[in-house]
């Protein structure tokens, strides 16, 4: 028997047990932030050219469908509706 080495363990325990703390992975946050930061960029730019691409939609389809004797026709019916009103208000 080698008398060096001690036949029992030791029984003083280790300073830190792994199953209680383990520490985490080293990691760059700067680098994390950058892709985030960049994913929301890109996320609001397809943002905007979506709502630009819904303007651009809305505004053909005004201009197409809108004409000026519809705005006549509106004119009119306003107009009428405010002379058969048997109520005058008068704001003075």
């Amino acid at each position: 028997m080698n008398c060096g080495t001690p036949i029992f363990p030791t029984m003083t325990p280790n300073i830190v047990n792994p199953l209680w703390f383990s520490v985490d992975e080293p990691r760059n946050e700067d680098n994390e932030l950058i892709q985030i930061e960049s994913t929301h960029q890109a996320w609001i730019q397809e943002e905007d050219e979506e709502e630009d691409e819904e303007e651009e939609v809305n505004a053909s389809d005004d201009s197409e469908t809108h004409d000026e004797e519809e705005d006549d026709v509106e004119m009119d019916v306003t107009n009428a509706y405010d002379r058969d009103s048997p109520v005058s208000v008068s704001t003075r």
